[in-house]
């Protein structure tokens, strides 16, 4: 994430060609947020349906409130993304039905949070479906094959992820870690993502289809990899950290780069080809979250705030 905006923001220009590489990570946010939202369903024996429900779509609409706040924040205190887009009140609030249906990434911040919002809005509904997981693979199935055919929008192929994510976390073994897999399984999930960045080195682009199997298989090679390497030294602390507070660290790097793109740094920055914005949003997000876990460890007012927002 944070790569990927560094590269976006820093880039004098043009697109920069390593995004294409990174680009799974705007779907990978929602493939994760579906897949263990699903995968917790799965666990949850003691829960009921209408318990289950009320918390996934109260987890929806705070996502969605946030994003509201928030752009309506940028629009009266910014006026702007830094990128040569410009946005206004009445303009949101005008176009605030294609925002929230379309996906207009040219009229809203944060756009990202409205698809996981969503997404936890269909596990709220899915919940009384039976069977679910049947169900679930029919609603991804069609909207994959929406977004093949036709025009698709920001929401719908981001949702799209989503729904991967919720039906692969549906289909996992109720027992044990939900990529406790053989070697040869995780042999084959890195040669998945390694065949994804062949694709779309070779092609240029993907669509909805592969980019769905590429975060399927970057994201969990990384994560079948990463969970047997039982290190403790201070990178797997920082990936633990940012891991925790990946949707607050989202909403924060992006502001620090709002302020660093409207400042003489800008052109220096654009010089190191990302890696000075990179190292600033590491270091910045790693003291930030550190004073928000103190903060919220402190204080039960800031804990249950900060709950409220993004737990």
């Amino acid at each position: 994430m944070v790569t990927h905006h560094s590269l976006s923001y820093f880039n004098p220009g043009h697109r920069h060609w390593l995004i294409r590489y990174v680009d799974f990570v705007t779907g990978g946010f929602v493939f994760a947020a579906g897949f263990l939202a699903a995968y917790l369903l799965v666990q949850n024996t003691r829960s009921t349906c209408a318990e289950i429900s009320r918390k996934s779509l109260a987890r929806g609409l705070r996502i969605a409130l946030v994003f509201l706040l928030a752009n309506l924040a940028v629009e009266v205190f910014v006026g702007g993304n830094g990128k040569g887009k410009t946005f206004g009140v009445t303009q949101f609030v005008t176009n605030i039905g294609s925002i929230l249906v379309v996906g207009r990434k040219d009229l809203a911040a944060f756009p990202i949070l409205l698809p996981i919002a969503y997404t936890q809005f269909v596990i709220g509904l899915l919940v009384w479906v039976q069977p679910i997981k049947r169900v679930s693979w029919v609603l991804t199935v069609l909207l994959l094959g929406f977004c093949m055919v036709a025009d698709e929008t920001y929401n719908a192929r981001n949702l799209a992820m989503g729904l991967v994510g919720i039906s692969l976390g549906l289909s996992v073994s109720r027992r044990g870690s939900p990529l406790a897999l053989g070697w040869e399984w995780l042999a084959g999930l890195a040669a998945g993502a390694v065949f994804y960045m062949v694709v779309i080195t070779a092609w240029g682009r993907d669509n909805a289809l592969i980019y769905a199997f590429g975060i399927t298989c970057v994201l969990g090679a990384f994560y079948a990899w990463a969970s047997r390497l039982k290190t403790q030294g201070p990178i797997s602390w920082v990936v633990l950290l940012l891991g925790q507070y990946s949707l607050f660290a989202y909403l924060a790097h992006i502001c620090l780069f709002q302020v660093l793109s409207r400042t003489r740094l800008l052109k220096p920055l654009m010089k190191t080809q990302g890696l000075a914005p990179f190292f600033i949003a590491v270091a910045f997000l790693v003291g930030l979250c550190c004073a928000v876990r103190y903060c919220r460890r402190r204080s039960s007012w800031v804990d249950s705030a900060y709950h409220f927002a993004f737990g």
